[in-house]
């Protein structure tokens, strides 16, 4: 589903915005507000006490005390502390309660709508905040004081006004809550308590010195030049207090931010850190990065951090006259400073330039590392109770310019070193090291079962010497780049391509195990390089032998595939080029491949067994991780083969797949499967069954009906079925695949994601299939108790299982030692040789049987003491 029409699916209705919301809350606390002046609840008749405040000297104070904000810093993060509560204190003695009114809506509106530029919908909140507030107080001073509460200037009346005022602070800090519940869809628990426990306790010790200030004035007003002596020297000592505080709070933030850069080498880790680091140094509200391109004809890259989110987002700058592309800056290196109401001509030369990006006053500075410029660092809105950015913050967020820089050059360097210690430094494919790791990795899937089998490719270039000595090494390498970029042509998108040295090269086809598919690929290759390439106005036409080494057939390990395919380049050589297919030192070429007539034989047997129904099934047992108890198993296809015995799925499955068998096949597991495990019910013995349901089914309209019928006709409940799916049988097709899995989930069918972790976008479609379990690879399980990587793995797979409330079941467990580490991570099943090897389903009573008895005996083996019992799980949505 594309974008649009997701977000389409997804948009609320208006009446369900947050801004409604926030309209509806306004509404309502205007209402509640109305109500209390109606009912005379303020005290509207009351008479103040002397001296008495008119609303247009109490104004100011209202206004002064929202610009006005101390930051009192609590190790290192800074608690904004509000002044609003001294004037409150002083309207509630010495005001009338509509002077006091008046003077709140004027002068805390006029700061909100002029000083602050806040938004009309954020302004008219803020205002009715401060009316519902000043309500508030007025009804619980006067309900605490009695009708003629200002008269009561005593230990009554300032309880009275210490708990209106706290009343006030904590209405407010909890409506801030909700309007930010509205816009990110939930408030923390913890949140509100700290909203309930500080706003009253700040809001009380505020009040308290303006009933101070209450009493002196009413003592004696001649007190007000003293009072306002003292407060201007309260005021300097805490501003040269707080600008000492920030520069080692500034220290402290920029050491921090040093760390976390130098630790990183991700380019999108390094941004978001400085980022982060730059907004909180300098208390702006929003920050950018952006970066030029490395090559040329790259484009640009912005990363923004806007307000209030923690959320670093990137995306392309394709239009070259983007206002984020601040080319002064870019060109010279010289920093960028615009305040609003600063200098005209500064204003005046990049006032537009923000107001394009919705800003009004920034900072840019240059991002560069040793040598040249890399791009821009740019921090804008300075926070409202802050002043204005100036000349010194240039130099700070310079010093955030400069760590980035450097950290992003270091990264770049460990990049490149990395790549060239894997990558061949002409042609830019991978190297001799690159290319054995790749293979040794697809050893380790074929022996974990995932994949069949592979294919390698020797190629050896006819005559590359004769080119060399004639034309010079100098048009040698413009040979071996063409030839480079003909193979990465000539081979599927999924394999990898090496050069492993001079005029040798090869290729790894993974998943794919023919001996016909492989040639195609090779005939794709001589194709290629048989396209003329002109060198000094010299045609040459490139020729290569080519060898062809399939796994397992050809060996087990790397060398011995590669020693296979070495051997049949050879005979292609000696035959004049070609291809030549690994044949144990006979000298046919792949067209009389014995291999080619005995797979012939074999699928005329497999298509006669799955006519007559000679498809069987072993059974491998699943136990509960933490009692040890078998808790149902895996069924796992078997043919008795007339002349070679059984063989396992790797044998024949592949075969039965090219040659559309395996609908066939999949039934008859299915029927097997769930037969086997109604005859166990019967017997007493409930046991659940997983089946694997191969990758074509999730595309097949049959699949559907041919569940229901081995289900109708064995008689099993749906909910003893689980279907086994892997995460690559998804990506064909996902909305019809997903369509099928809801239907089969519809009818209690269990879903598991097989083999989990070694497809494709493991997590992107985790969360949108309905599936009930993952199966952790065996891949991961194999080296656990001495591998911290694959340790870690299991870990986070299993924490993402249970966090999404799905089973884990793991297979491949060898030994107690591995079954315990699992069980401690959480694991809730166990699969694997340690517990039992696949067996036919005659031997699964018997083997149960004697299990149990062993497990009873005082000499058996400790089951581990952590996990949790598989339990089914409600559907997930």
């Amino acid at each position: 589903m594309d974008q649009a029409a997701a977000a389409g699916r997804h948009r609320r209705p208006w009446w369900r915005t947050p801004r409604a919301g926030v309209a509806t809350m306004v509404v309502a606390l205007l209402a509640v507000s109305a109500l209390a002046w109606a009912l005379d609840l303020t005290g509207a008749g009351g008479a103040p006490l002397s001296p008495v405040l008119p609303w247009w000297v109490l104004a100011p104070l209202f206004a002064l005390a929202e610009v006005v904000v101390l930051h009192v810093q609590v190790r290192r993060e800074a608690q904004a502390v509000s002044l609003s509560e001294i004037p409150l204190v002083l309207a509630v003695y010495l005001a009338t309660p509509a002077d006091m009114l008046l003077a709140t809506v004027v002068g805390t509106g006029l700061v909100y709508a002029v000083y602050r530029r806040q938004s009309p919908v954020k302004a008219v909140f803020n205002t009715t905040l401060r009316v519902f507030g000043v309500s508030a107080a007025l009804v619980v001073f006067h309900g605490i004081a009695g009708p003629d509460a200002a008269a009561a200037h005593g230990p009554v009346g300032w309880a009275a006004a210490l708990a209106g005022v706290s009343l006030a602070g904590a209405a407010d800090g909890l409506l801030v809550l909700a309007v930010v519940g509205l816009h990110e869809g939930r408030v923390e628990r913890g949140e509100i308590v700290t909203a309930l426990v500080r706003y009253p306790v700040i809001s009380a010790v505020v009040a308290c010195a303006g009933v101070l200030i209450v009493t002196a004035l009413h003592a004696d007003p001649r007190t007000t030049p003293l009072l306002l002596v003292v407060g201007a020297a309260i005021m300097i000592a805490y501003r040269a207090h707080a600008s000492l505080n920030d520069r080692h709070v500034s220290l402290a933030q920029l050491y921090d931010f040093g760390r976390a850069v130098t630790g990183s080498h991700a380019a999108d880790e390094i941004l978001a850190s400085a980022l982060l680091g730059a907004r909180a140094l300098l208390k702006a509200e929003a920050a950018e990065v952006v970066l030029l391109g490395d090559e040329p004809g790259q484009l640009p890259r912005r990363w923004t951090l806007a307000p209030g989110s923690a959320i670093v987002r990137s995306d392309e700058v394709a239009d070259g006259t983007h206002a984020a592309l601040w080319h002064s800056v870019l060109r010279s290196g010289r920093p960028v400073l615009t305040t609003h109401g600063g200098p005209a001509h500064e204003q005046a030369a990049h006032a537009e330039q923000l107001a394009a990006l919705g800003y009004r006053e920034a900072v840019v500075v240059a991002l560069r590392d040793e040598s040249r410029v890399l791009g821009s660092l740019m921090v804008a809105e300075r926070m409202g109770e802050v002043r204005a950015f100036q000349v010194d913050d240039i130099a700070t967020l310079e010093t955030v310019a400069n760590q980035a820089g450097l950290a992003l050059a270091k990264g770049r360097l460990l990049d490149r070193m990395q790549h060239e210690a894997l990558h061949d430094v002409l042609t830019g494919l991978a190297n001799r090291t690159k290319f054995r790791d790749a293979v040794q990795q697809s050893l380790h899937q074929v022996a974990a079962g995932a994949v069949t089998g592979f294919t390698v490719l020797l190629i050896d270039l006819d005559g590359f010497k004769e080119v060399n000595d004639s034309l010079g090494h100098h048009h040698g390498d413009v040979l071996l780049v063409h030839v480079a970029e003909a193979l990465v042509a000539a081979a599927p998108p999924a394999a990898t391509v090496s050069r492993l040295g001079g005029d040798e090269f090869a290729v790894l086809l993974p998943q794919t195990d023919s001996v016909e598919d492989a040639v195609l690929v090779a005939s794709r290759v001589h194709e290629r390089l048989g396209a003329p390439v002109v060198i000094e106005d010299i045609e040459v036409r490139v020729r290569a032998s080519v060898g062809v080494a399939l796994a397992p057939v050809h060996g087990d390990d790397v060398s011995s595939l590669l020693r296979a395919a070495d051997s049949a380049m050879y005979r292609a050589k000696v035959q004049q080029g070609g291809t030549q297919v690994h044949d144990d030192g006979s000298r046919r070429p792949p067209s009389a491949d014995p291999a080619a007539h005995t797979r012939l034989a074999l699928l005329a047997d497999l298509r006669r067994a799955v006519a007559d129904g000679r498809i069987d099934i072993h059974v491998q047992p699943q136990a509960d991780a933490t009692s040890g108890d078998v808790i149902g198993v895996e069924a796992l296809v078997r043919w008795q083969h007339p002349r070679l015995g059984v063989l396992p799925p790797a044998d024949f499955l592949a075969l039965a797949e090219r040659h559309g068998l395996m609908p066939d096949v999949t039934a008859l597991v299915l029927d097997r499967a769930v037969s086997a495990a109604q005859a166990w019910r019967a017997g007493g013995l409930d046991l659940a069954v997983s089946v694997n349901l191969p990758a074509r089914a999730l595309a097949d309209d049959r699949t559907l009906a041919m569940v229901d019928a081995a289900l109708a006709r064995s008689g099993l409940p749906a909910g003893r079925l689980t279907l086994e799916i892997t995460e690559d049988s998804v990506i064909g097709d996902p909305e019809r695949a997903i369509a099928l899995l809801e239907r089969l989930r519809g009818r209690g069918v269990r879903l598991s994601v097989d083999d989990f972790g070694t497809g494709y976008s493991s997590l992107s479609y985790l969360r949108r299939l309905p599936v009930d379990e993952v199966k952790i690879d065996r891949s991961f399980v194999a080296h656990l108790t001495h591998d911290t990587h694959d340790l870690l793995i299991a870990r986070s797979i299993i924490d993402l299982g249970t966090n999404l409330a799905l089973d884990v079941v793991v297979e491949g467990v060898e030994d107690q030692q591995t079954w315990d580490h699992l069980a401690a991570l959480g694991a809730h099943t166990i699969q694997g040789y340690h517990l039992a090897r696949p067996m036919p389903v005659e031997e699964l009573v018997p083997w149960l049987h004697g299990y149990n008895t062993f497990r009873r005996t005082p000499r058996s083996a400790a089951v581990p003491a952590q996990g949790r019992r598989r339990t089914p799980s409600a559907p997930r949505r």
